[in-house]
């Protein structure tokens, strides 16, 4: 006997079909969520620091400075602390002289960090690898890029979407053993 033939075993395939699809559905529109609100706290936190470090940049032309000395921006200790401090190893920034030459970066910045290509609007912002970052060009053509480590945010995506996995296939197990039980109930009489 072919088992698709039989009643109870359509209407389980169908039932099961369906809260696939509806289980599968609640769970990535939960991750979706939860994802948007991390990069939304994030670039908030990237703004904030964007400004501190534009705020910092000395008034007029900065060509004719010298590249790459410590301290050429004006950041207050309290300031620093947050590229230098206790949480330096998660915060960074880069300035890029209108040439693509750096001006300035933070002890911190990873090496290599590629100058981004300019958008409209500002400010702009970019996933790269383990990095989240927030950038803006001046009028005259620097750009400024302000950055994050990342990468503990996305093992908690992760652990996240293994936790929605889980449960839903725990409820999924539980509503193929509910509806074969109210199937086959439903289908005595007949």
């Amino acid at each position: 006997m072919n088992i698709f033939h039989s009643l109870r075993w359509r209407l389980q395939f169908w039932h099961g079909l369906l809260l696939v699809f509806a289980l599968a559905g609640l769970g990535a529109s939960a991750w979706q969520l939860q994802r948007a609100n991390q990069f939304g706290r994030i670039d908030r936190e990237l703004e904030q620091r964007m400004a501190i470090v534009e705020g910092a940049m000395p008034r007029g032309p900065v060509e004719g400075r010298r590249l790459g000395a410590p301290g050429e921006l004006n950041l207050s200790s309290r300031d620093r602390s947050i590229f230098e401090g206790v949480e330096r190893q998660q915060f960074y920034y880069v300035v890029w002289l209108r040439d693509g030459q750096i001006w300035s970066a933070s002890a911190w910045a990873p090496p290599g960090v590629p100058r981004p290509e300019r958008k409209p609007g500002t400010p702009a912002f970019r996933s790269r690898g383990e990095f989240r970052e927030c950038f803006h060009y001046t009028p005259d053509g620097n750009c400024t890029l302000v950055g994050r480590n990342i990468s503990a945010e996305m093992l908690s995506g992760r652990r996240m979407a293994w936790m929605l996995a889980g449960a839903g296939s725990a409820l999924l197990a539980l509503g193929l053993a509910g509806g074969w039980l109210i199937a086959s109930r439903s289908l005595r009489p007949i």
